[in-house]
Formats: structure tokens, sequence, C-alpha cells
């Protein structure tokens, strides 16, 4: 069976459009997958990550001032050191996750 160049070209576009249509709705699909996994991931893991990154620099503040009071040989300072480790573990709203996980 032989066909007309017209028909052939008619074809030919028909496919091409055919194609793109599905490469571009897979793309769509597969677009939205990711996002909603980020927004999971945004959601739930970074914003445990920034709560124990807080955890983290408060009981490091709370270290270091431990130790320099242990090293040190001034009253005052040792007053002062004992007052910043005081005023870190007396702050109970730093200590709570902001947001309830999964």
């Amino acid at each position: 069976m032989r066909y007309s160049l017209r028909t052939k070209l008619i074809g030919g576009i028909a496919v091409m459009l055919f194609l793109m249509i599905f490469v571009g709705s897979v793309g769509i699909y597969f677009s939205n997958s990711v996002q909603n996994r980020h927004i999971k991931l945004e959601e739930n893991d970074i914003a445990a990550m920034i709560f124990l990154n807080d955890i983290s620099r408060m009981v490091g503040y709370i270290r270091t001032n431990s130790k320099l009071h242990l090293i040190t040989e001034s009253v005052d300072d040792m007053k002062r050191y004992e007052s910043e480790i005081a005023d870190w573990q007396s702050r109970p709203e730093k200590w709570e996750l902001p947001v309830e996980l999964p």
C-alpha cells in the first residue's frame, strides 16, 4: 500500500505530537512527585534538624561555660559562668520541638 507524501507527513507529525504529549505528561507527573517528596522532607526532616541544631548549640554553650567555670581562678568569673549556665538551662521553650513529627 502506497501513501502519498501528504499522508506520510501528517502521520509523522501526529506521531511526534503524540510522543511530545506523552513525554510531557510523564514529566509533569514525576515533577509533582518530586515536589510532594520535597514538601514532606521540608515539613518533617528539616524541622527536626533545626531542632537538633538548636539543642546541640545550647548544650555546647552549657558545656563551654561549665569548662570555663572549672578552670577559672576568679570567684567573680565563677559566678558569671554559673549564672550563664543557669540562664541556658532555664529556657524550657527552647527544649521543645516546635512541630509534631509523624
